[in-house]
């Protein structure tokens, strides 16, 4: 194992959010492609889905891994994750961005390093 971890992964609920916002294709992916932008990281692919009668998916590939988002209107929720490698990206700074661009009026997050932990008696794999 690396000797400290190879990225961080973040995922955010957002909760309290337009219906109008979590149900545009367009605004999504346009939010993420440019949050993706302002952390660091280098879109590599970008794609969005239109559900019927709601609600949007956007995955965009990453040099650095992954950023996505899954948005169920009907209930006013959006579903962050972004993962990066390496050190020259924040992912924290992407959900800052979409944060200030969605409005959301919960924001509950969870950040973990990815890639690295202590090896001891409980982690090995077959005790």
């Amino acid at each position: 194992m690396p000797d400290k971890p190879v990225g961080k992964h973040v995922i955010a609920d957002f909760s309290g959010c337009s219906f109008d916002i979590l149900n545009s294709k367009e605004f999504l992916q346009e939010q993420a492609i440019s949050a993706a932008e302002k952390c660091g990281a280098t879109v590599i692919n970008a794609f969005a889905f239109q559900f019927e009668p709601q609600g949007v998916t956007v995955n965009l590939t990453l040099s650095e891994s992954h950023l996505a988002l899954h948005s169920y209107p009907e209930h006013g929720y959006l579903a962050v994750d972004i993962f990066t490698c390496g050190d020259t990206c924040q992912p924290e700074v992407a959900l800052s961005y979409l944060q200030e661009k969605i409005q959301p009026k919960h924001v509950k997050m969870n950040t973990c390093p990815r890639g690295y932990f202590e090896i001891n008696e409980e982690s090995k794999i077959g005790k």
